[in-house]
């Protein structure tokens, strides 16, 4: 089993076991330290929608990360957030066949020279809004604040 982080009796935190975690499970930690290799890659590639209401808070770790990251600027991040206002977990600022239009676009567009995309990508566009980048609050389905 995994060694716990604190003791549950004394409530002592186990200082090896978090330095651990952030080492190996801190997205934030991992992205910031790395960027410098991981960045080319990263750049652009990936997205973020979350309820600011979140079951499971995951809000806040979205918020973190998008915090942590902000400073990155060689090569830019582009990643996109959307934040549903008021929105509970498992929240998408689309429809789901329009996440996966939006995939299949992405795929389509980074596909090797000479692939023939058109048999799967479809003939829709992905909706406007999921082809910005930077920070972006949904009300309702209505932009209340785009970056």
């Amino acid at each position: 089993y995994p060694a716990p982080i604190w003791d549950k009796q004394s409530g002592v935190i186990d200082h090896d076991v978090a330095s651990y975690w952030k080492q190996h499970f801190d997205l934030t930690q991992i992205v910031t330290s790395t960027w410098n290799t991981v960045g080319p890659k990263l750049t652009g590639r990936m997205h973020f929608y979350v309820g600011s209401e979140d079951t499971y808070f995951l809000n806040d770790a979205v918020k973190l990360f998008e915090e942590g990251t902000d400073a990155l600027v060689s090569p830019p991040t582009q990643f996109q957030f959307i934040y549903g206002f008021e929105q509970p977990h498992d929240w998408y600022p689309v429809s789901v066949p329009d996440i996966f239009t939006t995939i299949a676009a992405f795929i389509a567009d980074h596909a090797p020279a000479g692939t023939d995309t058109t048999p799967w990508r479809g003939t829709q566009q992905p909706p406007p809004l999921m082809l910005t980048i930077g920070r972006h609050i949904l009300d309702g389905g209505s932009l209340m604040y785009g970056a």
